[in-house]
């Protein structure tokens, strides 16, 4: 008998990917980038890169290449492995871990409070400074003092200062800061770079030096109320709220929206907590309790937007108050003036 023909089985084809003249562009240009800048300045594109509304190829990539050079640097990190100190009078604060759920805790300040900062060569002036603790050399510690200036430790030299300003009293969390943030340099990559960046454009004078540093110091000073928020405080207030895992979720639900009309069961939802449990740990945490706080926060906004030179009937309104009456009873009563003290004089 004879066996039918089996059929030739069919030749695979092995297909060898070969990156397009563009993705090898791509891939080199990441090389590159890797190599040529450092966390700082990767850190600076990603704060200042213009291609956040990017339409086009270019501008795409352009993004991508920074997440990717952001990840590699160690910037973009699923958790900080960060030692510092924070220094309020005697008490020392330790750090404590973060939620693992994400709500951002500062950018409603930084909505409705102007951050400014300039250049302070005078130590005594400055309240923010760079500095080496040995007298010289690379900086190794970052003091802060939100509400006067800071001071330099004995034997300590100044590498760069500044005067920055974020609102003033006017500013909760101004008032709630440590009076002194000590922050070492030694295991912050992040901060350590912007430093030296700072202190670069301070020894050698070069074209558009003034805006570099007044930027370089916003950034420094924002990266530093990170940390302060991230671990908190031994005392009650408004840090201790933002630090705390299950509050601060509420917390920035009122910052964020503060013309809603609140009820402590939405909050206490917020929280993940009953409305009498909601209640007791936030008057315990922010020693107030929780409409308190919602009222004392829609005055500071008030207040700003009176700065501003906003008129108090559509400030009264912005912040949820019945009337104007209303919102003037309450403002003197937690400012000691009338609003129209507040506005800006022609």
């Amino acid at each position: 008998m004879i066996s039918p023909a089996v059929p030739p089985a069919p030749t695979t084809r092995t297909r060898t990917a070969v990156p397009s003249p563009r993705a090898a562009d791509s891939m080199q240009a990441e090389s590159s980038w890797q190599a040529s800048y450092p966390a700082s300045a990767i850190l600076l594109c990603r704060a200042y890169s213009p291609a956040r509304e990017a339409s086009n190829l270019a501008a795409k990539s352009c993004v991508m290449l920074s997440l990717v050079c952001l990840r590699r640097a160690g910037v973009l990190r699923s958790r900080e492995d960060t030692r510092f100190a924070i220094r309020k009078g005697r008490k020392y604060m330790t750090e404590s871990s973060d939620s693992g759920r994400k709500h951002d805790r500062l950018t409603a300040f930084l909505k409705a409070f102007h951050l400014g900062a300039s250049r302070c060569d005078c130590a005594e002036a400055a309240n923010l400074l760079i500095i080496n603790v040995h007298g010289a050399g690379e900086p190794t510690h970052l003091l802060y003092r939100a509400r006067s200036t800071a001071s330099l430790p004995d034997g300590a030299a100044i590498c760069a200062g500044a005067t920055v300003d974020f609102g003033g009293s006017a500013n909760p969390l101004v008032g709630a800061l440590p009076d002194e943030l000590c922050l070492s340099l030694a295991n912050e990559p992040e901060l350590r770079g912007l430093c030296q960046l700072m202190v670069a454009e301070v020894e050698v004078a070069r074209c558009g030096g003034g805006t570099i540093e007044a930027r370089l110091c916003e950034i420094i000073v924002v990266l530093a109320i990170r940390k302060a928020i991230a671990i908190g405080t031994v005392d009650a207030g408004l840090l201790a709220g933002l630090a705390h895992p299950g509050l601060h979720p509420s917390l920035v639900a009122i910052h964020d929206n503060p013309a809603r009309n609140w009820r402590i069961a939405d909050l206490a939802a917020i929280a993940d907590m009953s409305r009498g449990q909601f209640i007791s740990t936030f008057t315990q945490t922010v020693a107030q309790s929780p409409i308190a706080y919602l009222n004392g926060w829609r005055l500071a906004l008030g207040r700003a937007e009176l700065r501003a030179g906003r008129s108090v009937k559509s400030v009264a309104t912005g912040v949820d108050f019945d009337s104007a009456a209303a919102f003037s009873r309450a403002y003197s009563r937690k400012f000691g003036s009338p609003p129209a003290q507040s506005k800006p004089r022609p």
